[in-house]
């Protein structure tokens, strides 16, 4: 068995040097994905909940509250009662990880529901 030239010692090593960085980068900004988009369905949920809880006629806090229990860390939720609808608004940033590639940031999700109850404010 014969080996090749000598020349060529260490290509593997130069090689690995480069794919591994390369790997770990796709690694995070895949993993990031994921993660935006487990957040983009939390703030979904968030969302239902908050204009559901608020449509109820329950007080603004417990709707507010019941829906940052859902949102996703760092999310901002937002209500408000125009005549007899009710909305909840939440905003989500997207991971680091992302920002730094320039990806735009999500919009904010908002449900509406028809209040249940008279006299319902935020």
């Amino acid at each position: 068995m014969t080996r090749g030239p000598r020349r060529e010692a260490g290509a593997v090593t130069a090689e690995i040097a480069v794919a591994v960085p390369a790997l770990v980068l796709l690694l995070a900004v895949a993993l990031a994905a994921v993660v935006s988009g487990v957040d983009r369905v939390r703030a979904v949920d968030a969302a239902h909940v908050g204009a559901r809880v608020l449509a109820r006629g329950e007080p603004a806090a417990s709707a507010r509250e019941a829906a940052e229990a859902v949102a996703p860390d760092g999310a901002e939720v937002a209500l408000a009662v125009d005549g007899d609808l009710v909305r909840a608004r939440v905003s989500v940033r997207l991971p680091a990880t992302l920002r730094a590639l320039g990806v735009p940031p999500p919009r904010p999700v908002t449900a509406t529901a028809r209040s249940e109850a008279a006299g319902t404010s935020p």
